[in-house]
C-alpha cells in the first residue's frame, strides 16, 4: 500500500472523528499531496473497512442489541434536542430580525419626518424674518408719516400766527383811522378856522380809508386764500391721518401673525422635541434588541458547546464500546483456554 492511501486513510479517521466528513477536498488539504483518484480509492477503502468493522461487532450478541438501542436512542434523543432548540432559537432570531427591520424601518420614517420638520421650521423662521422687515420697514413708513404730519402742523400754526398778525395789524389801523377821524371832528367843532387844513385832513383821511379798504380787501383775500389752502392742508392731514391708521392696522395684523407664527413654531419645536424622544426611545429599544440578539448568539455558541460535548461523550461511549469489546474478548480467550484445558 502507497505513504498515500496510509496518509489519506489516517486524514480521513481524524476527520471523522472530529465530526466532518471526510472528502476527497477536505483529505487533499490534510495531507498536502496526493492525485485524487489515489485519494479517492483511498477513502473507498477506508469506507469499506468502516463497513465492515460495523458489519462485524465484537460485542456478544446479549450486548449488542442493547447496546444499539440504547446508542440509537441517544443519538435520536441528542438530535431531537438540538433540532428542537435550533428551531426556537431560529424563530427568535427571524422574529428579531423582523422586529430589528420594523425598528429600523419606523427610524427611518421618524427621521425623515423630524428632517420634515425642521425645514418647516426654517421656512417658519424666514417668513418670520420677512415679516420683521416689512414691520420695520412699515415702522419708518409711519415715521416718515408722523414727521411729515409734524411738518404740516408746524406750517398751520406759523399761517395761524401769520393770519393773527394780520388781523392785529388791521384792528391797528383801523383805531388809527377811527383816531384820526375824531380829532378831525373835534378839529372842526373847535377851529372853524382851520377848515382847509381840516378839508385837506379829510382828504387825506379818506385817501387813507381808501388805502386801508383796499389794504382791508387785500387782507380779506389772502385770508380766504389762507382759510382755502387751510382747509386743502387739513384734508391732506386727514388723509394722511387715515393711510397712518391703515398703516397702524396692517402693523397690528402682522404683528398678530408674528404672534401666530411664533406659537406654531413653539408648537413644532415641541413636536421636534417629542419626536427626538421616541427616537431615542427607539435607539434604547434597537440596543436592547442588539443585546438580546447578542445573548441569543452566546446561547447559540453555549448550545454547540454542548453539542461538542455530546459528540465527545459519543466518542467516550465509542472508546468505552471497544474497551468493552476488548474486555469480552479477553474474556471469550480465557473461556476458551479453560474450555481447551478442561478438554486436555
Amino acid at each position: 500500500m502507497s505513504t498515500t492511501r496510509i496518509l489519506a486513510k489516517e486524514a480521513a479517521l481524524k476527520l471523522l472523528q472530529n465530526g466532518e466528513r471526510p472528502t476527497a477536498d477536505r483529505v487533499r488539504n490534510a495531507i498536502g499531496k496526493g492525485a485524487q483518484q489515489t485519494i479517492l480509492s483511498a477513502l473507498d477503502e477506508f469506507w469499506g473497512e468502516i463497513g465492515a468493522r460495523l458489519n462485524d461487532p465484537r460485542l456478544p450478541e446479549a450486548l449488542l442489541e442493547p447496546m444499539n438501542a440504547l446508542w440509537s436512542q441517544a443519538v435520536t434523543e441528542a438530535g431531537r434536542q438540538w433540532q428542537s432548540e435550533k428551531s426556537a432559537l431560529e424563530e427568535r432570531v427571524r422574529v428579531l430580525e423582523t422586529e430589528l427591520s420594523d425598528v429600523k424601518e419606523a427610524l427611518t420614517g421618524t427621521q425623515t419626518e423630524l428632517r420634515q420638520r425642521e425645514a418647516d421650521v426654517r421656512v417658519a423662521q424666514v417668513r418670520i424674518s420677512e415679516q420683521t422687515e416689512l414691520l420695520a420697514e412699515h415702522a419708518e413708513n409711519i415715521k416718515a408719516l408722523q414727521e411729515e404730519s409734524n411738518r404740516f402742523v408746524s406750517q398751520r400754526d406759523q399761517l395761524n400766527e401769520l393770519l393773527k398778525a394780520e388781523r392785529e395789524g388791521r384792528e391797528r389801523d383801523q383805531t388809527a383811522w377811527l383816531n384820526e377821524i375824531d380829532a378831525a371832528r373835534q378839529t372842526v367843532k373847535a377851529v372853524n378856522a382851520e377848515k382847509d387844513k381840516l378839508s385837506q385832513m379829510l382828504s387825506e383821511a379818506r385817501d387813507a380809508q381808501v388805502r386801508q379798504d383796499l389794504l382791508l380787501k387785500h387782507t380779506e383775500q389772502a385770508c380766504a386764500e389762507f382759510k382755502t389752502q387751510l382747509e386743502t392742508t387739513r384734508t391732506q392731514l386727514d388723509v394722511k391721518n387715515q393711510a397712518h391708521e391703515r398703516l397702524l392696522a396692517e402693523s397690528a395684523e402682522q404683528l398678530r401673525q408674528i404672534q401666530r407664527l411664533e406659537s406654531e413654531i413653539a408648537q413644532k419645536q415641541d413636536a421636534i422635541t417629542e419626536w427626538k424622544d421616541a427616537f431615542q426611545a427607539k435607539e434604547e429599544e434597537l440596543d436592547a434588541l442588539s443585546e438580546s440578539s447578542s445573548a441569543i448568539r452566546l446561547q447559540i455558541e453555549r448550545l454547540g458547546a454542548e453539542n461538542q460535548v455530546l459528540r465527545e461523550e459519543r466518542e467516550s461511549q465509542r472508546s468505552n464500546q471497544a474497551e468493552i469489546e476488548q474486555f469480552f474478548l479477553q474474556a471469550i480467550e480465557r473461556l476458551g483456554e479453560k474450555t481447551r484445558d478442561n478438554l486436555s
